[in-house]
């Protein structure tokens, strides 16, 4: 699945993607201008971050 966003809602898809507690309200993950986040639920209990922010694509 790709989702297409602003960096205000990547920041909010990360957070709950990786469970933060809400209380932590001033984390920001960059994403600059068409950067891309490859996040993945695995098999096993572990979730992964593959890259983040990867700008590699306008190389």
């Amino acid at each position: 699945m790709a989702i297409i966003s602003h960096g205000g809602m990547i920041t909010k898809i990360i957070e709950s993607f990786l469970q933060l507690p809400p209380e932590i309200n001033d984390v920001w993950f960059n994403s600059n201008n068409t950067g891309i986040h490859l996040l993945e639920y695995t098999d096993h209990p572990y979730k992964l971050i593959r890259f983040s922010n990867s700008t590699t694509h306008l190389n």
